[in-house]
């Protein structure tokens, strides 16, 4: 095991180096929209605006599942594991941070999850663009090792399967059939 750790460290270092050209502005921009006060309040006002929209009222819970989903995974997982963060993480502390662990990527895993729900079909190329440009910044960022990004990248797509498997389905599929000569385009 600690030669998969010394290699991860060895090539997340070697990431973080390779980024030093790419605009710190660009990747902390990447670092709040995967960022999860962000997404509290983004569902938060998402569920205000929800009662004018169907297409809000089919999103909005699968967001609160799939957010506390996630923040109970990761933080359990984090817990248990207590990775330290890389050495050359710079600046993260400056403005706040919730734990100061690095296993697994909470970003990572929330921007999958958000990029693999159903209801981002139409944009799917750019969601998942979105996503893998976040989990990447972690690593450029210094915040997390290559490991760290994939791993809560898997637990992303975990979550987003849950979700699509256990939410509302009868709901869905009731709205789904109200909706389908509407702009969102279902798979």
């Amino acid at each position: 095991m600690q030669r998969v750790h010394d290699l991860d460290s060895k090539i997340s270092l070697w990431i973080h180096q390779a980024g030093a050209r790419i605009p710190r502005f660009v990747l902390r921009l990447l670092e709040f929209s995967g960022d999860g006060v962000f997404w509290i309040v983004a569902i938060a006002a998402l569920a205000c605006a929800a009662p004018s929209s169907p297409q809000l009222q089919l999103l909005v819970p699968d967001l609160m599942l799939g957010f506390v989903l996630d923040v109970l995974l990761v933080a359990s997982i984090k817990t248990i594991v207590r990775r330290p963060r890389p050495i050359y993480n710079k600046g993260m502390y400056v403005i706040s941070s919730v734990d100061h662990w690095s296993f697994p990527s909470g970003h990572s895993s929330r921007a999958l999850f958000m990029a693999l729900l159903e209801f981002v079909v139409t944009v799917e190329f750019l969601a998942l663009s979105w996503a893998v440009a976040t989990a990447i910044s972690r690593v450029l960022l210094g915040r997390h090792y290559v490991m760290d990004v994939f791993v809560g990248s898997i637990l992303g797509v975990l979550e987003a399967a849950v979700v699509d498997k256990f939410s509302h389905a009868t709901l869905h599929q009731a709205l789904r059939e109200k909706l389908s000569a509407t702009t969102i385009a279902w798979r």
